[in-house]
């Protein structure tokens, strides 16, 4: 994994098997601080999704199954709602980590967001746009 940073969008970036994984930008202390977060939280990044799916599923099941689900579609159990979702791209800030994921239409196209801490812990997640 090379981490590199990008004068054009004045961040550190690098790519995980197509998975987009970048510094948010700001002022250059900020920025440094979160290239170390990348550096320390990348090589968890796997434990951490996984974490970060059952914190969607913790938090938005209840919503799917309230509120989103499409005609005749059976309610969906923890299990297979954090199987589909898909990690779309991984940010990194001095406060911690930010994963988004596709819904897989589960509600209607919305994204997916799961705030981390420093330490990759999940914090909330939310549904958005």
């Amino acid at each position: 994994m090379e981490i590199r940073y990008s004068n054009e969008n004045k961040r550190y970036e690098c790519d995980l098997e197509n998975l987009p994984v970048f510094s948010v930008d700001g002022e250059a202390k900020d920025i440094e601080n979160a290239k170390a977060l990348m550096e320390a939280l990348i090589p968890n990044l796997s434990e951490i999704d996984s974490s970060c799916r059952s914190c969607a599923a913790d938090e938005l099941l209840e919503i799917k199954n309230d509120s989103w689900l499409e005609e005749d579609e059976e309610p969906l159990d923890r299990q297979t709602f954090a199987d589909r979702l898909e990690l779309k791209r991984a940010e990194f800030d001095v406060d911690g980590l930010t994963l988004w994921y596709d819904d897989d239409d589960m509600f209607w196209g919305h994204s997916i967001m799961v705030v981390c801490s420093k330490t990759g812990a999940p914090d909330f997640a939310e549904m958005l746009g």
